[in-house]
């Protein structure tokens, strides 16, 4: 089978070139499908307008055995003096794009070579003489032969090879700051369009973003690869979406949704989860030209809906609530920013390990029945989650909906793994890896409503309310994963906030957590000596004047172990000052392990080319544990305190407390903003 042939004719109203088509021969496999057309498009954009371009495009080709090849075109490019015949012509892997006009190169001086390349084993961007290789690459030879007796051979021929300008192949971050022509995202779990998720764990491109703003470019231009002017070799007329080729589906959902009015459904055999998700973007891709379209696909008994929200009423929205305060301030100050009723649905979670709910997420593992009961339809749309322990209880709700519920999980915890969710909403420090579902906050949601704030402003109003102005409240952790606050650490700290309640002039209030240990809360205690309000937290006190202290205080100092207070008084808009704990001296050693799984996901080991090699081995097992979280990453929370401290919404203690109004600092509304997308609602 001979490759299909995509031609980008002159331009009507373009003055006619004189010189020969360009042609370009194309490595692809059907999972590469946006890379193929982003590629294509590349050419669009930069070609002469006068001049024909001809793409061939090898993908699938019969008499071809991939088993061992590290791409599924890997061989394809040795065929092409036989496809070819004569004369001139480009060869590119798909997972390139053009910034200059390939005639361009096409035009190059050969001399007396028969190709151009980067090196003569690298041979992902060439420019050939067919009829000069035509005696060395033959069909029958890429079909038999490896690719390194393919090079060798023509590496045995002097003069066979000569050098191309870098500029015509430059790979990854080679291309930062150059005058790069041809951009090659060569490293396979660091290609943009993450083509094998199932292969790879993706990681960010240092140039990623170049290829997702000529997506979106294209996106914006209404660009097909095929139509039905122009459909691929394989189409007959009449076929269904079912059963249409893999390079028709695009055009062909585009016509739907064109043709539609308000609202698109399309049905199709029950197939797998990746299969599911591969048909979701197709026609989620298709319908962003029509921003009024609703659609609902279905496969088989499950049920997927995306585009505009069309109903009279907002979508239903359930937040799901276990027993820890906070993944309760995540859940329904995302739910608040939403400004969509909601049902709190309160869970009593029993323990039950991570795996064991994943593994057994389709049922109600670590509820308690009675808690479940309020569980029942009608089911709602937004599912919002935070906590590893309510998740499945999440997904459980979406498989009752027969997928219908669409899931925002929040916290390190949750999500993990962004490929169970809709949406998963995890703080940078985290260290998580980058995915089409995750959005990355500066830190956690935490917040507190608005509701909840002016009720402990009342309830403290006695206690509180009546102090002397600036007031001052010290908000103390305790140890932590990464620090530590023991009672030498918690003396200091008491010491330097009395030196603050005697150069203030106004009140200083003070409370203490769970996590600091009863020898460190009696030093803090001591050395902050009388104070206007000081509560020491013990098992048997059941009140906690958290809440009263955020609703009252003036500003704040707070200890650097606890994200979700940081991240409570930051959002206030008042001063925040972070003390600064140390490092626990156990913290390395008890991390090592995780770290050496980071290290080794992360790694990049150089291949023959002297680029990073695909993922493999170690660094594959590892970057999917971190995937899937199995292993997750040491939480850094320096990250954490270096973004308050750019963003003008927290500063280091040193002794004295501005009292000058801060930055707010609130990720909801973006995320609250990707949420009402993500839903089709304007």
């Amino acid at each position: 089978m001979a490759p299909e042939c995509l031609v980008l004719a002159p331009r009507p109203g373009a003055p006619p070139s004189d010189r020969p088509p360009v042609r370009i021969f194309l490595g692809s496999e059907p999972a590469q499908w946006r890379a193929e057309r982003v590629f294509v498009w590349s050419i669009e954009r930069v070609r002469d307008p006068g001049r024909r371009y001809e793409i061939y495009v090898m993908k699938e080709l019969a008499g071809f055995s991939a088993r061992r090849w590290t791409t599924g075109f890997t061989q394809y490019r040795f065929a092409i003096p036989h496809f070819a015949r004569s004369g001139r012509a480009i060869y590119n892997d798909t997972d390139q794009i053009y910034r200059a006009d390939p005639a361009l190169l096409f035009d190059a001086e050969l001399g007396s070579c028969g190709y151009l390349s980067v090196a003569p084993d690298d041979t992902s961007v060439m420019l050939l003489d067919c009829d000069r290789m035509l005696g060395h690459w033959t069909l029958e030879r890429a079909q038999r032969e490896s690719k390194r007796r393919l090079h060798a051979r023509a590496r045995s021929v002097p003069g066979l090879w000569g050098p191309l300008d870098p500029a015509w192949n430059a790979r990854d971050d080679e291309a930062i700051g150059a005058d790069a022509r041809v951009i090659h995202f060569t490293t396979l779990h660091m290609q943009p369009w993450r083509p094998f998720p199932e292969k790879f764990a993706y990681q960010p491109n240092p140039v990623g973003g170049i290829w997702h703003a000529l997506e979106a470019d294209a996106d914006a231009h209404g660009f097909l690869v095929r139509t039905r002017e122009h459909p691929s070799d394989r189409y007959v007329s009449g076929m269904s979406l079912a059963d249409a080729p893999d390079d028709d589906v695009p055009w062909l959902l585009a016509e739907l949704c064109a043709n539609a009015r308000e609202h698109l459904e399309i049905a199709l055999p029950a197939c797998s989860r990746a299969e599911q998700i591969r048909w979701e973007e197709r026609l989620a891709a298709a319908a962003r030209a029509h921003p009024e379209l609703s659609w609902t696909i279905r496969f088989g008994e499950v049920v997927r809906s995306g585009g505009a929200w069309t109903r009279a009423t907002p979508p239903r929205v359930w937040v799901l609530r276990d027993d820890r305060p906070g993944n309760a301030t995540q859940a329904l100050g995302l739910a608040e920013a939403l400004a969509w009723p909601y049902e709190v649905k309160q869970l009593r979670c029993r323990a039950a390990s991570a795996l064991h709910n994943r593994v057994l997420g389709a049922s109600l593992v670590g509820i308690d029945r009675d808690a479940s009961s309020a569980l029942e339809p009608p089911w709602p749309d937004l599912v919002i989650t935070a906590g590893r322990r309510t998740a499945p209880v999440a997904e459980w709700i979406r498989a009752q909906s027969r997928g219908r519920a669409r899931i925002v999980a929040l916290g390190r915890k949750a999500g993990d793994d962004a490929e169970r969710f809709d949406c998963v909403v995890t703080p940078s420090y985290a260290r998580l890896f980058a995915h089409p579902h995750r959005i990355e906050t500066s830190g956690p949601l935490h917040r507190v409503t608005r509701d909840a704030l002016a009720k402990a402003r009342e309830e403290w109003a006695d206690r509180l309310g009546d102090a002397p102005a600036p007031r001052i409240a010290v908000l103390v952790g305790g140890t932590s994963g990464q620090y530590w606050l023991g009672p030498a650490e918690a003396a200091q700290l008491g010491a330097a906030c009395e030196q603050l309640a005697r150069s203030c002039g106004g009140s200083l209030f003070a409370t203490t957590s769970r996590r600091l240990g009863p020898a460190a809360t009696d030093a803090f205690c001591a050395a902050i000596g009388k104070i206007h309000f000081l509560h020491r937290w013990t098992p048997e006190d059941p009140s906690n004047p958290y809440l009263g202290l955020l609703a009252h205080a003036d500003a704040f100092v707070i200890t650097g172990d606890s994200e979700s207070m940081i991240a409570e008084a930051t959002s206030l808009g008042r001063p925040v000052a972070i003390y600064s704990l140390p490092v626990r001296r156990s913290y390395r050693w008890l991390s090592a392990s995780r770290e050496w799984v980071v290290r080794r996901a992360t790694a990049k080991p150089l291949g023959p080319r002297g680029t990073p090699r695909p993922q493999r081995g170690l660094e594959r097992w590892c970057g999917k544990a971190i995937e899937h979280g199995y292993v997750r990453p040491p939480r850094d929370l320096d990250r954490l305190h270096a973004a308050l401290f750019e963003r003008g919404a927290a500063r280091l203690f040193a002794g004295a407390l501005p009292l000058a109004h801060a930055a707010v600092w609130d990720d909801r509304e973006d995320v609250a903003a990707a949420v009402r997308e993500m839903m089709g609602v304007a």
